[in-house]
């Protein structure tokens, strides 16, 4: 199993003059190679804060990280982090807010201030979003190390983001390894404010609750801006700087006019001048609203602009649209615009609506849509509802309801379906896509053994032929699906949802989706034991405990594989119980504990021999390789890795195969015969590769990088490490960051100064 190197580097005391410890050998630190690092200040209270100048010439940049006791965590200039592009398209059209824009360049341009934090508030629909948008994407050259964004949730059905959780992703986004993120609040916080200092860029919190949910997302640092939209209005934030809060109004009577005409084509009214008034005041000059009512009338060019005001103006009994809850009592009620459109449907479209309107699930495809109607004909309906500006396209046969819209569904859902028809709706979906993630695991992992029962009671999922096409279905549906074991789950579907996400292990373990892993396989043990499932939760507990392990945490790891060898001795479940051992073992291999990995691999093994079990027998054959490799016994691994492949013949498992050809030429990189090392693991990568195992393929190119090197090879390095880094950038690993820093090291120093021994090439 790989043993992942330390990003950052650990100093006790002050080191030699380049701040790092002298016997440390690691040429892969942080800091570029003409970085001169010396300490500038330590103040200990508790946790040590260490305060680290990097200085290049006669420019100096400060960083903070906050560390544990007696050690110094030192890392330099922000060079090597990524510069995230996490803006939302610029809205179109856009009109006026010209008085608003012009106060976000006097406010927020980049370089007027330290620092910048702008709070922007309004009610929904009023337009905040697109606003800041809008002037972000104008500015956007300005901000020169990148962009952040998140919503926040503060104001939709889904609960808010947690403080916590957006720091990760911001922190992830910016390239930082995944297993040097610190657990708390405080010191994410920390983290980030380090990673961000001095850099000029853009911190867009949009939808944000209240004052508290954004604090710990707030830093400091010359050229920053941050910017914050909220329903709320946020006055102050403790965060030592300055606040500037605008207020969005609703749009003029003329920017609402212009914005009706070119969403319902340009120069339309013309000719009735006080209907576009008219049915600008009744949308309440929102822009949401009145995009709503242009999309209607661009979907009915014949339709007389009078008569439509008169619709609008004679609906639910004459009253023109009510009041807004939020505003005063000659203010259109946003709930009754959307009503508008809403009862100008068809009953079949207005059951798409509402149903559609359930899952929580960011997009959704017509497939998802064709399973919570239970119609096979719903493509139509879909079509009128996309007319009607009440849904949207985000893709071909792909769709999204905007937030303010999927409430209004929801809501009407509640109010117009029975209970029994909400949750059958939700069955339906689960169960589809139960049955498509089943087909597709049959084929990204032929023989992973999955629950018995893992089958769907409908007869259109999705069925697939070759590994690509699987692949494919589950990389475009993973988020969606992620919220539909949520879903599942809500709604009491307990037997449903721990099977979904155990059925999409094989693909979560191929492309390390970490986080959709992690999010749907604790929902899953939880409904295994509501369910008082003992064999799912043995499941849901192998795929944590393997999740753990490529996670580096190996303490939790053991823990979970043990839970799950307990349960499979009580079942008398011997394949189950092997597949335990081989994590438990693979868990002690990463603590460094060789003869207790060891030994579980051998347990692993005989139980697979004693079943008959070709495919347990080659995962363990090749364990007992690895572990024999991490001692230094190169015979021994030579040996056990040719017999998994020996009984690997006799059984499809293309990805398991996979790791052991690379396991293969891992060997005899590191004995040293680097020609043979360079053929084998170059016949790794291109296996991995037809197979579609992106991080496996990187890694085997990493490693064949690396023997090319030792002999020499320069030119050839440097293209196989560049096409690694590319790999892993793809599947946004964090690992893309080592590879890259390595990247950097061969192109620099060039062919003549090259240390070969990179030393994280554990796939």
């Amino acid at each position: 199993m790989p043993r992942k190197g330390k990003f950052w580097q650990g100093l006790r005391g002050a080191g030699g003059p380049s701040g790092r410890a002298e016997s440390d050998p690691n040429p892969y630190q942080a800091s570029p190679p003409d970085a001169h690092l010396s300490l500038d200040q330590v103040e200990a209270e508790g946790d040590i804060v260490a305060l680290v100048a990097s200085a290049s010439g006669d420019s100096a940049t400060i960083m903070q990280s906050v560390i544990s006791p007696g050690v110094i965590n030192v890392f330099a200039s922000s060079d090597w982090m990524l510069r995230p592009r996490q803006l939302k398209p610029a809205p179109s059209p856009f009109v006026g807010r010209t008085d608003i824009l012009e106060e976000l360049d006097r406010l927020c341009s980049p370089g007027q201030n330290p620092t910048i934090i702008s709070a922007i508030d309004g009610m929904g629909g009023i337009g905040k979003t697109a606003t800041v948008l809008h002037w972000a994407h104008m500015r956007r050259e300005s901000f020169v190390d990148g962009d952040l964004y998140i919503d926040l949730h503060g104001f939709d059905f889904r609960d808010p983001v947690p403080p916590a959780t957006a720091l990760v992703r911001f922190i992830r986004a910016l390239g930082f390894p995944t297993s040097e993120i610190p657990q708390g609040l405080d010191d994410l916080a920390s983290l980030f404010r380090t990673l961000v200092h001095h850099r000029r860029m853009l911190i867009f919190l949009d939808n944000a609750r209240d004052a508290s949910q954004v604090e710990p997302l707030l830093a400091a640092g010359e050229g920053l801006t941050t910017i914050i939209t909220s329903r709320n209005r946020i006055t102050s934030v403790d965060v030592g700087a300055p606040l500037r809060s605008i207020t969005l109004p609703p749009l003029s009577v003329q920017e609402s006019m212009t914005l009706l005409d070119e969403l319902s084509g340009s120069g339309r009214f013309f000719q009735a001048p006080e209907a576009l008034e008219e049915l600008s005041r009744s949308c309440g000059f929102l822009p949401l609203a009145l995009n709503l009512v242009g999309g209607r009338m661009a979907g009915r060019p014949h339709l007389a602009v009078s008569r439509l005001v008169d619709e609008i103006r004679n609906s639910h009994g004459g009253a023109l649209l009510g009041a807004l809850r939020s505003g005063a009592a000659d203010t259109p009620h946003l709930d009754e615009i959307f009503a508008w459109s809403y009862h100008g449907l068809t009953a079949r479209q207005a059951t798409t609506f509402r149903l559609l309107g359930l899952p929580n699930a960011a997009t959704i495809s017509i497939d998802v849509a064709r399973a919570l109607t239970g119609a096979s004909t719903v493509d139509d309906n879909i079509d009128s509802l996309v007319r009607a500006s009440l849904v949207n396209e985000a893709e071909e046969d792909r769709f999204y309801l905007h937030d303010l819209l999927r409430t209004f569904a929801r809501s009407r859902a509640m109010a117009d379906e029975t209970e029994e028809t909400r949750s059958s709706a939700i069955r339906r979906m689960a169960a589809w896509y139960l049955g498509s993630s089943t087909a597709a695991s049959n084929i990204l992992m032929p023989e992973r053994v999955l629950p018995r029962g893992l089958q769907a009671d409908l007869a259109d999922v999705k069925q697939f032929r070759v590994y690509e096409t699987a692949m494919a279905w589950c990389e475009r549906e993973r988020t969606s699906f992620a919220s539909a074991v949520h879903d599942a789950a809500q709604y009491g579907f307990h037997n449903l949802a721990w099977r979904m996400a155990v059925s999409m292990r094989g693909f979560y373990n191929i492309r390390k989706h970490w986080t959709e892993w992690e999010s749907t396989h604790l929902v899953a043990l939880d409904s295994a034991q509501a369910d008082a499932d003992v064999a799912g939760q043995a499941h849901v507990l192998n795929g944590l405990g393997t999740l753990m392990r490529q996670t580096h945490d190996a303490s939790r790891a053991v823990a979970y594989h043990s839970q799950a060898y307990e349960i499979r001795l009580r079942l008398n479940d011997e394949f189950g119980a092997a597949t335990a051992l081989d994590g438990i073992g693979a868990a002690l291999l990463d603590q460094g504990d060789f003869a207790g990995a060891i030994a579980r691999f051998d347990e692993a093994y005989r139980l697979g021999l004693r079943i008959g079990s070709a495919h347990k027998q080659g995962w363990s054959l090749s364990n007992l390789g690895e572990a024999e490799l991490a001692r230094g016994d190169f015979e021994a691994a030579r040996t056990y890795f040719r017999r998994s492949l020996d009984v690997r013949s006799t059984v499809a498992d293309p990805w398991g195969e996979g790791r052991t050809r690379h396991f293969v030429g891992k060997v005899e990189l590191d004995a040293g015969n680097y020609n043979q090392a360079a053929d084998l693991l170059g016949d790794a990568a291109a296996f991995r590769r037809r197979i579609g195992d992106i991080w496996g393929t990187a890694w085997s190119l990493a490693g064949q990088s690396e023997a090319n090197l030792n002999r020499q090879q320069w030119e050839i390095a440097v293209q196989l490490l560049g096409e690694a880094v590319a790999l892993l950038e793809s599947i946004r690993d964090p690992d893309a960051d080592l590879l890259r820093l390595r990247l950097c090291s061969l192109t620099e120093s060039g062919p003549d100064l090259v240390t070969p021994g990179f030393d994280h090439l554990g796939f």
